[in-house]
């Protein structure tokens, strides 16, 4: 049987990923590694600059959007240099309003709390 989620993999962190980790009952909570600036990075297809979070955890990397990249900053009290940010536990959820390009499409946050 084919799953669904197959066609939808990437090499990095998506909704489809903590799907099937909330399926197999395992917790969204995560330590940061490191968090690197990507420059000329492939992502979705696309070459760009990506802020990518990598875990202590065997998760794939995480692109960071402006929005969890602010919410990391915030709660692990760094500055602006992503450098920096390391050493951080967090709690990842799926928010299925989040949209893109004005549609909703579903994304991955960070827990505030």
């Amino acid at each position: 049987m084919s799953n669904y989620r197959n066609v939808y993999k990437s090499d990095h962190l998506g909704v489809v990923d903590l799907e099937e980790l909330v399926e197999a009952g395992k917790p969204l909570i995560f330590t940061i590694k490191e968090v690197k600036q990507e420059v000329g990075a492939t992502v979705a297809g696309n070459k760009g600059n990506f802020n990518i979070a990598y875990f202590k955890e065997p998760i794939k990397p995480w692109v960071l959007n402006s929005g969890n990249a602010t919410t990391i900053r915030k709660l692990g009290g760094f500055g602006v240099n992503v450098e920096d940010w390391k050493n951080l536990t967090v709690e990842l959820y799926i928010d299925q309003n989040v949209k893109m390009k004005g549609v909703v499409v579903g994304g991955i946050r960070v827990r505030p709390n």
